[in-house]
């Protein structure tokens, strides 16, 4: 193995060292090789959760009371939270049913994160809530019904 494939802006080259043209933070990545065009590609690999799960609502944390938001499009998320309990407004939303990935407020923008320092989402008041999650942005909205 003496030959290295690598290049510079997107053009592919052979030989034996190269100089990387990128810094790349920590993450998963898709190098796709285009041999015949002599070009390279690099992308950022998302993979988004099929659904979220809104738990916690009304203060009851059981299995059977999660809500399920489902994907409206490619890492975007919907759905329809009832609240009863006016002593009990907070919930939580993961990424899966065995309380991995959770996502949450990190300020009163509208914009959310991931991990255990993340806040509570939280409505005002008892009632029906369209609850909207956009992983691709980081941002979530929270409308009542009727608004």
């Amino acid at each position: 193995w003496d030959l290295f494939v690598g290049g510079t802006d997107g053009v592919m080259a052979f030989g034996e060292s190269f100089t990387d043209d990128q810094s790349l933070a920590p993450g998963t990545y898709t190098l796709t090789f285009d041999f015949v065009a002599g070009t390279y590609s690099l992308a950022t690999a998302v993979a988004y959760p099929e659904a979220l799960y809104a738990i916690g609502i009304d203060g009851n944390y059981a299995a059977d009371a999660w809500v399920t938001l489902s994907a409206t499009s490619e890492g975007v998320y919907g759905g329809t939270i009832t609240v009863t309990n006016s002593s009990a407004l907070e919930f939580e939303v993961y990424g899966d049913t065995e309380y991995g990935t959770k996502y949450g407020p990190v300020d009163n923008s509208g914009n959310i994160s991931t991990g255990s320092s993340v806040w509570k989402f939280w409505v005002d008041a008892a009632g029906t809530y369209t609850l909207t999650i956009n992983l691709t942005d980081n941002t979530y909205t929270i409308v009542a019904s009727g608004e």
